[in-house]
């Protein structure tokens, strides 16, 4: 009978920063943007000072479950990334609500924030990052089941 050789966990905080930044970037484009619309929430009511009684009584009364559960679960999603957006630094969340809650074009938010090229993107490759970092615990605690954007730097 042999002995099961464990490989050690890897908690390093170390990670693909540029991978990281192009994968999270697509996902806000896209997947972000897809549950938004699926759950109806704009993003005048992601602004909204009452977004949690909003988000959690909008669909209660729907006889169709199916339908039901893919829009409370599309909710719960945007709840979770813009949660997590709001907990980044307040410069990377500003950047971050520009870019992908307003839907702003990188030009319009270098031009909000008055900065150059090089500085806008090393700037927004941090948020995102950051933003990546957020996201897996606000999926966990808000019971997202969102997928995680941190690519591993081995």
């Amino acid at each position: 009978m042999g002995i099961l050789k464990q490989e050690p966990i890897d908690i390093s905080l170390a990670f693909d920063r540029q991978a990281t930044s192009v994968r999270t970037h697509q996902f806000l484009v896209n997947d972000f943007q897809h549950w938004m619309m699926l759950s109806g929430i704009s993003k005048y009511d992601l602004r909204s000072p009452q977004l949690d009684e909003q988000l959690n009584s909008r669909y209660k009364s729907n006889g169709q479950e199916e339908r039901v559960f893919r829009i409370e679960m599309a909710t719960t999603k945007v709840k979770a990334i813009y949660t997590a957006i709001s907990h980044c630094r307040a410069d990377h969340a500003l950047l971050l609500r520009l870019r992908y809650v307003d839907d702003l074009y990188d030009q319009q938010v270098m031009n909000q924030l008055g900065v150059e090229k090089t500085q806008y993107y090393h700037h927004r490759n941090a948020a995102l990052c950051e933003f990546a970092e957020r996201l897996d615990y606000w999926s966990i605690m808000l019971k997202a089941e969102l997928p995680s954007l941190i690519v591993s730097g081995k």
